[in-house]
């Protein structure tokens, strides 16, 4: 009983030492990232690339791959920097290069890859150049897709993105600027 006539319940958290670990890490990486951030610092995007979800529920963009428009989508778990279906580098004149590799589908099927080098791909405002990829299996019915391929985690592991679906635009940072959070969430945005 309390001092008052109420009933005070007592309760215990036990945390195991794992979790003390992760809990004592997690607050020393969130108060460092806080301390090097400057109140009012903007951070500037490296590149944007606008794009839309269209009736695959993908974010689809318009590139230029070697002065060719192609039709590509935004792949995060897609291994390859840029992967193109065969028609799409037939029509682009790519030329395979190397030997060629076993890879697996998204369906776990085995397929042959072959690899290419793009000269040049053009991407919102990103401009690359010597670009390497590979094609993709052949698809059909439902796991099929209008896109002509997509830009994967092979160039997209390089930066910090913020995908923004309202506005349609995916906006790269340098993945070591600790200023994107502040502008894009504000000035009392912290890493957690």
């Amino acid at each position: 009983m309390g001092s008052h006539g109420t009933t005070v319940q007592t309760h215990r958290v036990f945390l195991r030492p794992a979790a003390i670990f992760f809990l004592a890490t997690g607050l020393f990486t969130t108060a460092g990232c806080a301390e090097m951030q400057k109140p009012g610092v903007k951070a500037k995007p490296i590149g944007r690339i606008a794009f839309t979800v269209d009736d695959t529920g993908l974010p689809t963009f318009e590139a230029v791959v070697n002065g060719q428009k192609v039709r590509l989508f935004l792949d995060t778990g897609g291994y390859k920097t840029l992967a193109l279906k065969q028609e799409a580098i037939a029509r682009l004149g790519l030329p395979y290069e190397g030997a060629s590799q076993k890879a697996n589908d998204a369906q776990r099927q085995t397929y042959i890859s072959r690899s290419f080098t793009a000269s040049s791909l053009k991407a919102g405002s990103l401009d690359l150049t010597a670009i390497h990829g590979a094609d993709l299996p052949p698809m059909e019915g439902s796991h099929s897709y209008p896109q002509d391929g997509y830009i994967g985690y092979g160039l997209l592991k390089d930066y910090l993105l913020v995908f923004d679906y309202p506005m349609g635009e995916l906006r790269l940072f340098s993945k070591d600027d600790l200023h994107a959070m502040q502008t894009e969430c504000g000035d009392g945005a912290t890493f957690t």
